[in-house]
């Protein structure tokens, strides 16, 4: 049982080997399992196929059943030496069946047709001859059709798996299921559960939070006008900003349609430029030559005042 709870990928071919040298308990002891109990689980999971390797006393009638429901087998080995050859044979032999596949899972209501489509089954030899369809998980198959698509409505509410039989022109088969469940509203989501019980709402939305779904609520709380600030585009939101303007409703007797309301460009303040101010901090110590060269600049400038000096002299 825990090889077949493991997490298997989808829509890939399953199958267990079982190697063993006597029977196994039905039930098994501390787990209570059961080779029909195991024989479900197999199936539901889209199959795993059981097959058996026999050095003793492995084979009972609990475990043919098991192995033949799964559509596997059992070989006896007279050797240790056989079983990793038998063990390839049940590979191959796996991988020598046709493809079975079911497109699901599905959801309905009592009473509405479901469209099933097993449309990706495949032959590995020949071609498919024949779809067996089960439409209640119980391992027995209700219906045979030649083709990959059925119709089927459900009468009554369930929940579990459907199951298909794919037989190719060599008469080897294949298994494949999916999950269904059929409600009384069509959705999923459990009755004691459900906030709008009787009818279909798969998303369960409920926008004022009342415990009421939005689907089946009188009143559902949606909001019937627009918020403050809020305005359409093109119709009545105002050409720069501010508050949305009012559109006059025109007067059917006046003949003529009012024009729309302008709402002026808000006045923009001047900008003034900003005011200069020279700095008063004294020059910082750039480097070890800085007082050199605020000596030359002292000196630089003594020299410009006394040719300005010069020269108004001349002038004068």
């Amino acid at each position: 049982m825990q090889a077949v709870n493991m997490k298997w990928r989808n829509g890939v071919k399953k199958i267990v080997v079982v190697i063993g040298d006597a029977p196994p308990r039905d039930p098994e002891p501390g787990t209570g399992y059961t080779a029909a109990s195991v024989a479900k689980a197999a199936y539901e999971v889209d199959p795993v196929s059981v097959y058996g390797i026999d050095t003793g006393h492995l084979s009972s009638t609990e475990f043919r059943t098991l192995v033949t429901s799964s559509s596997g087998t059992t070989a006896n080995a007279s050797s240790p030496d056989q079983v990793s050859d038998l063990v390839n044979n049940a590979i191959n032999s796996e991988l020598n069946k046709p493809f079975a596949w079911i497109q699901g899972p599905y959801v309905a209501k009592v009473g509405d047709s479901v469209d099933i489509d097993a449309a990706a089954s495949h032959a590995v030899s020949g071609s498919l001859t024949s779809y067996e369809w089960d439409f209640n998980g119980d391992g027995v198959y209700d219906e045979t059709a030649n083709s990959p698509r059925i119709t089927h409505t459900f009468t009554e509410e369930f929940s579990g798996v459907i199951g298909l039989r794919v037989t190719q022109s060599d008469g080897q088969a294949a298994v494949a299921t999916t999950q269904v469940d059929i409600t009384d509203d069509g959705d999923s989501t459990p009755r004691d559960q459900d906030n709008c019980p009787d009818v279909y709402n798969w998303g369960q939305s409920d926008f004022d939070n009342d415990g009421v779904g939005d689907e089946c609520d009188p009143d559902p709380g949606f909001p019937t006008e627009d918020k403050p600030g809020v305005c359409v585009v093109g119709e009545n939101c105002p050409p720069d900003g501010g508050a949305p303007s009012v559109q006059p409703t025109p007067d059917p007797n006046s003949g003529s349609v009012p024009t729309p309301a302008v709402v002026p460009e808000p006045t923009k303040a001047p900008t003034a430029a900003p005011t200069t101010t020279a700095s008063r901090r004294s020059l910082s110590n750039t480097g070890p030559r800085a007082g050199r060269l605020t000596t030359l600049a002292v000196i630089g400038m003594l020299t410009g005042a006394a040719v300005l000096h010069y020269r108004r002299r001349v002038i004068s």
